[in-house]
């Protein structure tokens, strides 16, 4: 099962939460959807592939591990890292944006 949840706006939503939050910059959604699912998950064994995380995508693997050890469901979970750019931001030239001063975020697909 694959699971989109990430938009430029979706983006943007998730660092104004994250500054408020330090744990936030993802989907909370996706966690509350997917609890109630843990134990057929399992079961079938179903492959759930997403991009949920957001800007905190080891805020959004603790998150899901707590509804897991809350619902009593064992499961092999991942997080792949590395789409956070915000380190290059001043290595950007004007042409290449409006201005490096007013960005927030960045991140690159990764595939």
């Amino acid at each position: 099962m694959v699971l989109d949840y990430l938009s430029e706006v979706t983006m943007s939503l998730l660092v104004a939460a994250q500054r408020k939050d330090a744990n936030l910059g993802w989907c909370p959604d996706f966690v509350s959807s997917l609890a109630p699912l843990l134990p057929q998950i399992r079961d079938k064994k179903i492959r759930v592939v997403t991009n949920a995380g957001g800007l905190n995508p080891l805020g959004c693997l603790r998150a899901l591990t707590e509804a897991a050890k809350q619902a009593g469901v064992k499961l092999k979970m991942a997080v792949i890292t590395g789409d956070d750019l915000m380190e290059s931001k001043l290595s950007l030239t004007p042409d290449q944006c409006v201005s490096p001063s007013t960005i927030v975020s960045i991140n690159a697909y990764t595939g």
